[in-house]
């Protein structure tokens, strides 16, 4: 999983599991939400 940034970092995670991928993944859009409020 690669994740950008607005500054143009980049984060990759090496994760082996698919079901692994969808957790962090629907984790960091919960997170994102709660810091647009």
């Amino acid at each position: 999983m690669t994740i950008r940034g607005k500054d143009f970092r980049v984060i990759r995670l090496v994760v082996l599991k698919e079901r692994d991928c969808h957790d962090v993944y629907s984790t960091l859009t919960r997170l994102l939400r709660v810091g647009k409020c």
